[in-house]
């Protein structure tokens, strides 16, 4: 498993915000080899 912590600045929002993504060892996959995605925004 994989945790990517990054800080982008948005435009929208015109500061720096973090984000978190977990990225698992083992993906499961649909039919087009996309990750299959959870986004949680608060």
């Amino acid at each position: 498993m994989a945790l990517l912590q990054v800080n982008f600045n948005s435009a929208t929002m015109h500061r720096k915000v973090p984000m978190q993504v977990i990225l698992p060892s083992d993906p499961v996959t649909s039919r087009s080899g996309l990750f299959r995605t959870l986004c949680l925004l608060h």
